[in-house]
């Protein structure tokens, strides 16, 4: 007969295949009815789901892609082709309403140690690892270095972090260590 299957056989063989399938999901079925309990049927038909993950192949000129560097390439290349290409050297001026500047912000001692005073100490530390318990005890005596450091950082439109190195390798370290001794160390 050879390799090929004629109709009545194949018929035969997947019926035999399907057997314990379907016994199988009758059993389920029939579990439920006769626990009241419906959570194993619903799990099985939840497990039959045939979502396609990923992307599926992607036709490029004449022939299907379906390695993902190649997919990568035919979607950024679509992506570039719908945008127009302008000329940026000659910008357009905005006309309309000009807004005035902001006047000097200026920081407050008495709100820094607010703010401090008011933290959770259930909290986690920050990216400077100190914790919010020794923020929240020591924030009165905190707040005038740490109000210099955010109005020197407005001032001069640097970044805290780099302030604050500054800050600490003068002398605010040493002064924090002191201070910590009733919280223990940090």
């Amino acid at each position: 007969m050879g390799p090929f299957i004629l109709g009545n056989e194949r018929s035969w063989v997947r019926k035999v295949c399907n057997s314990p399938r379907n016994n199988y999901i009758g059993s389920i079925i029939d579990t439920a009815f006769r626990d009241n309990d419906t959570k194993p049927f619903w799990r099985f038909i939840k497990s039959q789901r045939n979502d396609c993950l990923g992307i599926a192949p992607l036709k490029s000129g004449d022939h299907l892609v379906a390695d993902a560097s190649s997919k990568a390439e035919i979607l950024n290349h679509r992506f570039k082709s719908v945008f127009s290409k302008e000329d940026t050297t000659t910008a357009p001026t905005l006309s309309g309403p000009r807004f005035p500047s902001i006047s000097n912000i200026t920081i407050d001692s008495y709100g820094v140690g607010k703010l401090l005073s008011n933290l959770s100490a259930n909290k986690a530390s920050g990216p400077d690892n100190i914790p919010c318990t020794v923020l929240k005890g020591l924030a009165y005596e905190i707040s005038p270095v740490l109000t210099d450091i955010f109005q020197l950082s407005i001032t001069t439109g640097t970044s805290v972090v780099t302030v604050s190195k500054c800050f600490l390798s003068v002398g605010f370290g040493r002064f924090l260590q002191k201070k910590t001794s009733v919280f223990g160390s940090i």
